[in-house]
């Protein structure tokens, strides 16, 4: 009986090799699953982090995101946290740079040590950055998590917020949660080579999406000391998904900062493949030009969505006012109001001037004194003992 129902074995496992399961699609040629609902709705919600942080809570959430329930909002850093029961999901949700204090972070390129792995660096913007909102956000999903204990969690973000996204999964991975799952859409990378490897291994399902000519995922460089995450999906123009492989596929989006010069040296007095004249002479110009021309709009589109808030999502007669989980019971406060993050950062920075102001009055006080010693300790006349025949007194002046 059982060599009978071997050959029906056979047949069914082909069968299963060949077409993928119920509620899943394939990717691209050589892609094998890719859950394109988690990434859908990960890219919507992406989308609304670019809006207002004040009018989160009356979003219209629809089609995907039909039922999200909006439970944290981050004022400082446009984020917030959420659920969708329609995926029985909990959602950390970071969006990109939008302020001042986001790009002093961002250009902040220095490695940091990372104090949950050996040799692992990160960048200490992205770091410092993500640990002023992790309080919050793992008291929210802890609280979140209690209330829906069967939910997974899906943390996402974009650009700069990828990166941030990243490290706040990792945090709740150290925080005991095992169901963490990322997305990322144009993330650049966050840290060396030994995070990379340390990050790809603790985290399960990790989607890094990056959108062809992207630069953004190009930055900060290899030469820097830095590399990508594994789990690199390539969109191309078409948008149909390539399953990259390894760290930093040459085939993937890594190749435009190859090709640019930014991870390795290029001879630019070697032929390309175009037969202009131009761009053999100069064959960096025209791909500078391109990726100048379509630069922008690759890093602002991702899985058909050019991303950004669509005020259309934004009734203007809804109540705003989230449920707030970081003072129980919330206290009436002023939609308009600075966030508690952001009135320290003030006060911090008001505080630096003062004591700079302070020390530079105190530094001329100082020196204003010494030199007045200094004057009359070279201008002050020394007298000279007169001898026993009565020799005149002489002054002697240095």
């Amino acid at each position: 009986l059982a060599a009978m129902l071997y050959p029906f074995y056979a047949i069914v496992l082909v069968l299963l090799s060949i077409f993928p399961p119920l509620g899943a699609e394939v990717a691209g040629t050589n892609a094998t699953l890719f859950d394109w609902k988690l990434a859908n709705s990960s890219v919507e919600l992406t989308d609304v982090s670019y809006c207002k942080p004040d009018t989160y809570a009356k979003h219209l959430f629809t089609g995907l995101l039909e039922g999200f329930k909006l439970t944290t909002r981050i004022l400082t850093f446009n984020a917030f946290v959420g659920t969708l029961p329609s995926e029985r999901s909990i959602y950390v949700v970071f969006g990109g740079s939008s302020s001042l204090i986001d790009w002093l972070f961002d250009v902040d390129v220095h490695l940091a040590d990372y104090p949950h792995c050996d040799k692992c660096k990160v960048h200490q913007g992205y770091f410092i950055d993500q640990a002023l909102c992790n309080p919050i956000i793992i008291s929210t999903v802890t609280f979140l998590s209690m209330l829906n204990p069967h939910y997974k969690i899906v943390v996402t973000g974009h650009s700069k917020g990828a990166a941030q996204a990243t490290l706040a999964a990792l945090d709740l991975v150290h925080a005991g949660y095992k169901n963490v799952n990322l997305v990322t859409f144009g993330s650049p990378r966050v840290g060396n080579a030994a995070f990379a490897e340390y990050a790809s291994s603790k985290l399960g399902l990790h989607y890094r999406v990056t959108h062809y000519m992207d630069i953004i995922p190009s930055i900060p460089t290899r030469r820097q000391g830095y590399t990508h995450l594994s789990g690199e999906w390539y969109e191309y123009p078409t948008l149909s998904l390539y399953q990259c492989s390894g760290f930093e596929d040459p085939d993937c989006n890594a190749q435009w900062g190859t090709k640019l010069g930014l991870d390795k040296e290029v001879d630019i007095d070697s032929p390309t493949d175009d037969d202009s004249t131009d761009q053999q002479q100069h064959p960096l110009a025209p791909l500078w030009l391109d990726l100048i021309r379509r630069g922008a709009k690759d890093h602002m589109f991702y899985l058909g969505r050019e991303l950004g808030c669509k005020q259309q999502d934004i009734p203007p007669d809804v109540d705003s006012t989230p449920l707030n989980l970081r003072a129980l019971p919330p206290s009436p406060v002023h939609k308009d109001s600075p966030s508690m993050q952001l009135r320290i950062m003030r006060f911090a920075f008001a505080l630096t001037i003062l004591m700079l102001v302070l020390f530079c009055i105190g530094t001329w006080i100082v020196g204003r004194a010494d030199y007045r010693r200094t004057l009359q300790t070279h201008t002050a006349p020394t007298a000279i003992e007169r001898d026993t025949e009565s020799t005149p007194l002489i002054a002697n002046r240095r």
